[in-house]
């Protein structure tokens, strides 16, 4: 498990972070756009894969009650299941902006990732 550390603004702004365990991001490999919707109210905005591992960003738009950190599950066609490697957002009130980290990297043989929120999926070409 991690522990998340929030922050409340004056603003009414939230930030956190969930500790990032062996993903540090410095060798960016390649970015995905993707614009997908996964569910009514989060959109998934771009993978972005690392010598690492992979970073999903995303963006929850009016959803107040959601928690946070975001549960999203990452596989590939390969039959990979990404570990949760982290995760960290900022926003309030109609809009929270935020990463998912999963680790290991995507194999030079994956075609596909498939991103999974409870009940909500979408597959996504490399």
């Amino acid at each position: 498990m991690y522990s998340v550390d929030e922050e409340l603004t004056t603003s009414g702004a939230s930030r956190g972070a969930s500790k990032p365990r062996g993903f540090e991001g410095r060798e960016l490999q390649r970015v995905i756009p993707v614009q997908a919707h996964l569910g009514e109210s989060l959109m998934l905005v771009t993978l972005e894969l690392y010598a690492e591992g992979i970073a999903v960003r995303w963006l929850l738009l009016s959803d107040p009650d959601a928690a946070l950190p975001l549960h999203l599950e990452l596989s590939d066609d390969r039959g990979t299941v990404y570990e949760d490697a982290g995760a960290g957002w900022f926003g309030a009130g109609a809009a929270v902006r935020g990463e998912s980290l999963f680790r290991p990297r995507v194999s030079a043989e994956a075609t596909s990732l498939t991103i999974t929120t409870g009940d909500a999926r979408t597959t996504l070409l490399l």
